[in-house]
């Protein structure tokens, strides 16, 4: 009686262990799935792409003097139009950059999450951004691709921000600021309906308030109007 119920519970032991090795290696089969559905080439294209994107764009943040004589000494760039030069650099890597993007659109559709992964995804989005006069033909795809979760949230508000502020429109959530010609501070840029701002705010995904979001820009958010923008 002792040797059967023995057998008995090394039966379920044994059992148990295959129901666990199946459901380790289920999910590790999943995860190899996942894995191959990454476009591993276009991937690391795009992940060069956006190191370029941002490359003339950290470099022109640099503030202290010795810094800046260090890094036009690199680039070749004159220290007394230290800014101007390195983002004439840029964008040439922008135009670049947006040719592959777009041929990738064509061919490819947006680069999204399933395609090159959390973080690579983003990229297209960061191109098309720096290529404002383009925002306007790839508004839609960018909306498809967040509704398909294939962009994080809070992506094409910001983008359909930059786009109306471009046309000369009031912003509808309130994330472009806009720094006059020749300023070093500047405003939020004039918000449709800013009375109920931080609802749509909150509908698309933002955690700060405007007037949260504007404290991180060292400025105090006050509601202006297109008449009021300098020109």
């Amino acid at each position: 009686m002792h040797i059967q119920l023995r057998q008995l519970l090394l039966n379920k032991y044994e059992l148990m262990k295959l129901h666990l090795l199946i459901i380790a290696l289920t999910l590790t089969s999943m995860e190899l799935f996942g894995q191959s559905n990454i476009d591993k080439k276009l991937k690391k294209s795009l992940d060069s792409i956006m190191n370029i994107d941002q490359k003339y764009r950290y470099l022109a943040e640099a503030k202290a003097k010795g810094r800046k004589k260090r890094i036009a000494r690199k680039y070749n760039v004159s220290i007394t139009n230290f800014d101007k030069d390195l983002m004439r650099m840029q964008k040439r890597y922008d135009s670049t950059n947006l040719i592959f993007v777009e041929n990738v659109f064509s061919t490819r559709g947006y680069p999204g999450r399933n395609l090159v992964g959390d973080k690579t995804c983003m990229v297209a989005f960061f191109v098309i951004q720096h290529n404002i006069d383009k925002i306007g033909i790839y508004l839609d795809l960018m909306k498809k691709a967040e509704a398909e979760k294939q962009l994080p949230t809070k992506c094409v508000p910001m983008m359909e921000d930059r786009y109306l502020m471009n046309q000369g429109k009031e912003q509808i959530y309130g994330t472009q600021i806009y720094i006059p010609k020749g300023e070093s501070k500047g405003f939020v840029y004039p918000i449709q309906d800013p009375e109920n701002v931080n609802k749509r705010r909150k509908e698309a995904g933002y955690k700060e308030t405007v007037e949260e979001y504007a404290k991180r820009f060292n400025i105090t958010y006050s509601v202006v109007k297109l008449n009021e923008v300098p020109k």
